[in-house]
């Protein structure tokens, strides 16, 4: 953790302002969202004193209609203060280049928790029913036609009792509704993580992705 610390000291310089969790909340822009949370040190939940950092922000396209929605940063999104920095970051990128979509101009990019949890544990409960208050105004100014889950832990948070209760094979590749979200279609997809780690997911993945294309136009 020593290590995760000193490269945080050494990207981020000492915080010098006095925006409130509040103000962020009530961002009329995604810039202006963007540019208060990242200089935001948030102590909302535990997660910002485990590991020293500031909440990461997003990356992408704010006038996409669709939306990407992780889990939690890891370790190069922490230091960088951006989602999907690192292997599953570029991963996901080849992912959505397999639909000529590019993660940098087609789609907005966002997690469900801003802070590292330690290891790259499963944020708890507590955890995501806080920190998803961020990702609501995110949604809100984004106003998205779609909004693609990575994972089951976005998936459980966006969705609730819809997937909840169902195993991650059951859910995957699939469109749902929300009336907590209106005029939003929500597909879950693997994380690309996993591919990583099981390569198995991989044709799945492009069976899903195929999916969604065809949805997209």
């Amino acid at each position: 953790m020593s290590d995760q610390l000193n490269l945080w000291e050494k990207n981020n310089s000492p915080l010098i302002s006095n925006v409130t969790f509040d103000e962020i909340i009530k961002s009329s822009s995604i810039n202006e969202f963007k540019s208060k949370l990242r200089n935001f040190h948030c102590t909302r939940c535990p997660l910002s004193s485990e590991i020293q950092q500031n909440p990461t922000t997003s990356r992408g396209n704010p006038n996409s209609k669709i939306m990407l929605v992780g889990e939690a940063p890891g370790h190069n999104e922490m230091i960088q203060g951006i989602p999907f920095v690192g292997r599953a970051g570029q991963l996901m990128d080849k992912i959505f280049e397999s639909i000529n979509l590019s993660t940098e101009k087609d789609v907005y990019i966002t997690n469900i928790c801003r802070c590292r949890p330690v290891d790259n544990r499963t944020p708890l409960a507590s955890e995501a029913k806080t920190c998803i208050l961020y990702l609501n105004r995110e949604i809100k100014l984004i106003e998205p036609q779609f909004i693609l889950t990575l994972g089951a832990t976005s998936a459980k948070y966006l969705l609730g009792n819809i997937v909840s209760s169902k195993p991650m094979q059951d859910i995957v590749g699939k469109f749902f509704t929300s009336d907590e979200y209106p005029n939003v279609k929500f597909f879950i997809l693997y994380h690309p993580a996993a591919l990583l780690y099981n390569p198995n997911l991989k044709i799945p993945m492009q069976e899903h992705m195929k999916l969604l294309n065809e949805h997209l136009h």
